[in-house]
């Protein structure tokens, strides 16, 4: 068995990890896992574009790191890994896929793009993972895309449930505005694009 097909079965056998432990709401050990998950099987596409050109796992292989990168909100790696895999011939599958991988990151890049020019010094605009809430406090935690670190958001205590419900786990994009307090309150939410 070569080296990037056991890096890429190790890959998928952390991404099953993460679904399980996203089931069960450990979202921290689903970010590890799919982190962990992305770093193997990008480096089994990597090792894979050395080799044969028409060479279908090639193809399979950078498609399925791109959207591991995806899920990890590491935008840019997966569109990187999407126009490598949309460089050479890949099957007509793999193509659409990828295709969709690229227009969907471009999408991601344009909010953040967006939400970095924000006029209003007190609007922010927040992408990430909604990791957890505090039920009690009215607060929710977001993992922003790409970064390890977490940004409290306020959110009145009637809607949190809902949205606890809706969107736990998912990747959101949340405006908000810092209050009096300095303390981010949440204006809006929903499903990142």
């Amino acid at each position: 068995m070569n080296t990037a097909k056991i890096l890429h079965n190790t890959a998928m056998e952390f991404y099953d990890l993460a679904k399980i432990a996203k089931a069960k709401g450990k979202v921290l050990a689903h970010d590890d896992y799919l982190q962990k998950a992305y770093t193997l099987d990008k480096e089994a596409a990597l090792k894979m574009q050395s080799g044969v050109d028409d060479d279908f796992w090639k193809y399979v292989y950078v498609r399925s790191a791109g959207w591991l990168a995806y899920q990890c909100g590491q935008f840019e790696e997966a569109k990187s890994l999407a126009i490598i895999g949309l460089s050479g011939k890949p099957p007509a599958i793999e193509k659409a896929q990828l295709q969709e991988l690229l227009s969907l990151t471009g999408k991601q890049l344009n909010i953040k793009k967006k939400a970095s020019f924000t006029s209003n010094k007190n609007e922010l605009v927040i992408s990430g993972i909604l990791a957890s809430a505090d039920l009690d406090d009215g607060k929710i935690k977001i993992r922003e895309n790409g970064k390890r670190k977490y940004r409290v958001v306020h959110v009145a205590k009637d809607l949190i449930q809902n949205i606890v419900r809706l969107y736990m786990g998912e990747i959101v994009r949340i405006e908000a505005s810092l209050n009096e307090k300095n303390l981010v309150v949440l204006k809006t939410i929903r499903l990142a694009a």
